[in-house]
C-alpha cells in the first residue's frame, strides 16, 4: 500500500536524523490500522519503542516491543516476534543500541535458545 511505504520512510528518516523526531503517535498507529497491515503495525510500533528508548522511558519501551512481537506472531513474522519478544524481555541492554541510529535487535542474541 503506497501510505505504508511513504510513512514507514518517513518513520526511519525521522529516526536516523534526531532532529526531525515524529512527535505524532498517530503517525505510528493510524496508517497500519488503516491498512489492516499487522506487520506495518510491528514493524512502526518497534520505531516507536526504540524512540522510547532514546528518552530513557524504559518500561514503555518495553511495553511497546511486546506489543511489536506481539503483531509480529498474529502476522506469521516469528523470528521479528521472537526478536521483540527478546527486547521486551531485556530491554535495559538495547539502550545504548538505540542511542547508535540503528533499528537493529542483535539477532545472535534474541535468537538464541534459553
Amino acid at each position: 500500500m503506497p501510505g505504508i511505504y511513504l510513512v514507514r520512510s518517513m518513520l526511519y528518516r525521522s529516526y536516523v536524523r534526531q532532529g526531525e523526531k515524529i512527535d505524532d503517535l498517530n503517525m505510528y498507529y493510524y496508517f497500519p490500522l488503516v491498512s489492516s497491515d499487522m506487520a506495518a503495525s510491528g514493524e512502526f510500533i518497534e520505531i516507536l519503542a526504540f524512540e522510547r528508548l532514546r528518552e530513557d522511558k524504559i518500561e514503555s519501551a518495553r511495553n511497546l516491543f511486546d506489543h511489536a512481537a506481539t503483531s509480529f506472531y498474529l502476522r506469521g513474522l516469528w523470528n521479528a516476534g521472537q526478536a521483540n519478544e527478546w527486547a521486551a524481555r531485556n530491554v535495559e541492554s538495547m539502550v545504548d543500541i538505540s542511542k547508535k541510529n540503528t533499528l537493529v535487535i542483535p539477532w545472535n542474541l534474541a535468537h538464541r535458545t534459553s
